[in-house]
């Protein structure tokens, strides 16, 4: 059962709205989210794992149908390398996009919406839980995570 969120807005101030939820794609508690100056979103979790997301084109309805980025052949991973030592090597993205939902919007406004598409998924990022991903601020496509294997790792996201 979804939990529903009351939101009330401060004095003059403008209110604010879930605009939408990526879902699907981690299989525990996600720790930690980024958004990345060049517009991707990176996710850690206690499943290991790091997701890379990215927004889709407007009115590219074969993205979700379609592989993200073309596989790397050395990592098998769509993009992701691991450069940091002992890095796990990045699993394969999965085709398609993860699960947007949205509450309390019509279908002419749900079209509307940003749709997002896995661009990487890394299964074995840590050796344990990944609390935290973070873009570095200048280069927009190195990622740094951290675990509770005591380890930090900088992941290159080529495009």
């Amino acid at each position: 059962m979804q939990s529903e969120c009351k939101i009330v807005p401060c004095a003059g101030k403008l209110g604010w709205k879930l605009e939408q939820t990526l879902s699907g794609q981690h299989s525990r508690t996600v720790f930690s989210v980024d958004w990345s100056p060049g517009g991707a979103i990176a996710s850690g979790s206690g499943d290991n794992s790091i997701c890379v997301f990215r927004e889709a084109p407007l009115g590219d309805e074969g993205a979700a149908a379609a592989p993200a980025a073309a596989a790397d052949s050395d990592t098998g991973a769509a993009g992701a390398n691991a450069v940091a030592a002992g890095g796990g090597a990045a699993a394969p993205a999965e085709a398609g996009s993860a699960e947007a939902s949205s509450i309390g919007t019509s279908a002419a406004q749900q079209q509307e919406k940003r749709h997002y598409e896995l661009l990487a998924r890394c299964s074995d990022a840590h050796a344990a839980d990944v609390n935290c991903v973070r873009w570095h601020p200048a280069e927009h496509s190195l990622l740094a995570s951290a675990g509770d294997d005591n380890e930090v790792k900088l992941w290159q996201l080529d495009a």
